[in-house]
């Protein structure tokens, strides 16, 4: 059965905020990147938002309505699932969803998703015909493509999706592999973009990635310790964050401590620091929303200082 609705609110914050924030303003996208470590549930919330979007009884998957059963048995028509984790996703594959789509929704006037698991594991032909597919949309389709390896994604597919990140609830596998070269925060944190060792260590010695880490680390500590001057230190240490691939660091730095604040895993690396953010919850929510827009829209040169300014006004709120 996957997720119930419970366990995916308290595991997938930012995930389940965004859904609901976009599902009641009737604004649901056509195109979602799920990103996490090696070891995230990712097919699991990807599968868990395919199920809600079809399910006519709640907003979250009820898990009790034929639909949601249909999904369990895998025989829901207007549902493709494409594994990239086991087999390399090739032109056809692409092409049979675009067809699959096109015999299905548009003549029943369904709603269709489709979940392309590990997105990264694509031919240069499959993806011309993926992003071709993302811009022209046939009939009313969602797209849920999963990563572990946010990096090898081509930017042009990154750039049609919202981009989500997945909270990974074991960090066991985290914690073994570290190496004590730079804290356990720093591993922890880089963990959740790439699980690969060699591309771990380029990114934690690249320039981008410890400033947006220590300014995100910085402004979270001095939240914890001296809210009223938390806005201040963000916007003078702001200076140091230059560029999207920074920008988009730092924000997705932050998403993470923030989520580790909404889920209060006692296990986490990051539980120390982030604790002391608990009576902040209501408002760490409101911020996960607009860390994921502003991750979706790095690549649009919207003005970070203004995102800066509206993180401060949602987390000053009482």
């Amino acid at each position: 059965m996957g997720y119930s609705k419970i366990a995916f609110i308290r595991e997938q914050p930012l995930l389940s905020s965004l859904y609901e924030n976009l599902c009641k303003k009737d604004r649901l996208a056509h195109a979602y990147l799920l990103y996490g470590e090696k070891y995230a549930p990712l097919l699991e919330s990807a599968t868990y938002i395919a199920k809600s979007i079809e399910c006519p009884e709640e907003l979250f998957a009820c898990n009790k309505c034929e639909t949601c059963l249909r999904f369990d048995e895998g025989t829901h028509p207007d549902f493709v699932l494409i594994d990239g984790t086991k087999d390399l996703i090739k032109k056809g594959d692409i092409d049979d969803l675009s067809r699959f789509f096109s015999l299905s929704t548009l003549e029943k006037g369904h709603k269709g998703v489709y979940i392309l698991s590990g997105i990264e594991n694509i031919t240069q032909e499959a993806s011309n015909a993926l992003l071709k597919f993302l811009e022209e949309p046939t009939g009313d389709v969602v797209a849920l493509l999963t990563t572990s390896n946010r990096q090898k994604v081509l930017d042009t597919i990154k750039s049609r999706c919202e981009i989500v990140h997945i909270k990974s609830p074991n960090l066991q596998k985290v914690v073994e592999d570290y190496s004590g070269n730079v804290s356990i925060e720093e591993y922890y944190m880089v963990s959740n973009l790439v699980y690969d060792e060699s591309e771990k260590n380029e990114i934690l010695d690249s320039k981008e990635f410890n400033d947006a880490y220590h300014l995100a680390y910085d402004y979270v500590l001095e939240l914890y310790e001296n809210a009223s001057g938390a806005g201040y230190l963000l916007i003078s240490g702001s200076e140091k964050i230059k560029g999207n691939k920074c920008y988009n660091y730092f924000y997705t730095i932050l998403s993470i401590f923030f989520t580790e604040v909404i889920m209060g895993d006692v296990n986490s690396p990051l539980y120390e620091l982030t604790n002391g953010l608990s009576n902040k919850k209501v408002q760490v929510s409101k911020a996960l929303v607009l860390l994921g827009e502003a991750i979706t829209k790095s690549q649009a040169n919207i003005n970070f200082t203004f995102t800066l300014a509206r993180l401060i006004k949602i987390l000053e709120e009482k």
